[in-house]
């Protein structure tokens, strides 16, 4: 099967195959290579069935195997370029390139559009036909060298304005340009909000020194965390403010409410005083293993302390191996975890050990789920 790619480069399911090992091909939906695929449907602007084939492993931050441009970088040219020909040749029975939707699903399963071109990238620049003001044609063009989606869209609002604004030879085209840039930008601008979990802020030092101080100031607490070694303790007023759950518990007539004592038989002393590092100054000292960082998620959740699981999920992207995928992978999905759900994708389309594990049926069945393979049930022998 031919799979046609950027201008006019023709991409086939062996030439992507020739460089793999069987171990490195994907055994999800029966398809060869999942992002061999996912640029042909984008060439073809086949939105219903990228969005019905395209399988979950796909890697959105792949650049393309030839011209090294981003997957939205890509489609912003392809939309471009499908527009200037049905107005060049006027081949208007021909369906639009539906570009910004495209966009919009890109966006919704991971990509980023601050992702730049590989520096090394060997592709040609798309051209656009303009009309000067001595009506002699001219062509305007943008290299892709050093930019992301935003910055390339940008700048060629930038030569279009800077060159007799939207006075194309036809200006239905200026027309669709601006509209183009207007919706794409918008398009990135509601995925980033959507995305960023939580309001980040630069503070001075000294602050998050104090709260240091706090926290260690052990005469002060007046809550014990009974937990499976050694006690922690922590101040009531911080611990009601940031849970409601919490709250509940110490203001409650039961045990907790009159011992000021919280049983976590479950946990360890280590994974609840990670939490309450992370709740009182919203960092880390040290550098916590994942399996601690685990078990102070499931309490940050339990307890619904929102910015705690934040952090924790983002500690959590910089601690994905091989060894620890399936445990965090599957509490990515446990909790909804959508940023460090996408990262996990990410790492079992180059991980061997995660595919053999996948073609082996030997990860927790939600991972299985997540990466497009059915739970393994295993069925007990019939007795005869």
């Amino acid at each position: 099967m031919l799979l046609a790619s950027h201008m006019g480069q023709i991409l086939t399911s062996k030439d992507v195959l020739d460089d793999c090992s069987t171990e490195d091909k994907p055994h999800v939906l029966g398809m060869e290579d999942p992002n061999a695929l996912l640029w042909a449907l984008l060439y073809e602007g086949d939105l219903e069935n990228l969005r019905k084939l395209t399988p979950e492993m796909v890697d959105i931050r792949s650049l393309h195997p030839k011209t090294g441009v981003t997957v939205l970088v890509f489609v912003i040219d392809r939309h471009f370029e499908h527009e200037q020909k049905r107005r060049d040749y006027e081949e208007y029975q021909y369906a639009a390139y539906p570009g910004v939707k495209i966009i919009a699903w890109l966006l919704s399963i991971g990509a980023d559009a601050t992702q730049k071109v590989s520096p090394r990238a060997k592709s040609s620049p798309i051209k656009l036909s303009w009309v000067a003001q001595d009506f002699c044609p001219e062509e305007l063009t943008v290299s892709h060298s050093g930019h992301s989606a935003v910055s390339y869209l940008v700048e060629w609002k930038r030569v279009l304005e800077q060159n007799g604004g939207w006075r194309f030879y036809q200006c239905e085209l200026g027309d669709f340009a601006e509209e183009l840039f207007n919706k794409a930008f918008a398009q990135i601008a509601r995925a980033t909000s959507t995305q960023q979990s939580r309001r980040k802020a630069i503070i001075d030092e000294s602050l998050v020194e104090r709260w240091e101080r706090i926290f260690h100031d052990i005469s002060s607490h007046n809550v014990t965390f009974e937990t499976a070694d050694v006690p922690v303790t922590a101040h009531d007023w911080m611990l009601k403010e940031a849970s409601p759950v919490l709250k509940a518990m110490l203001q409650s007539s039961l045990q907790e409410g009159q011992k000021q004592c919280i049983q976590v038989a479950d946990s360890p002393s280590l994974a609840v005083s990670l939490f309450l590092e992370i709740l009182y100054t919203s960092s880390v000292r040290e550098d916590p293993n994942f399996q601690t960082v685990l078990l102070a998620l499931d309490l940050a959740h339990r307890w619904q302390v929102a910015e705690v699981v934040a952090i924790l999920s983002e500690i959590l992207e910089d601690l994905v191996s091989d060894e620890s995928f399936a445990a965090i992978a599957e509490a990515s999905c446990l909790k909804q975890l959508e940023r460090l759900h996408r990262l996990c994708h990410q790492f079992a389309t180059k991980s061997n050990a995660v595919k053999r594990q996948l073609r082996e049926g030997t990860l927790p069945p939600r991972v299985q789920e997540m990466l497009g393979q059915p739970r393994h049930v295993k069925l007990r022998a019939r007795r005869f």
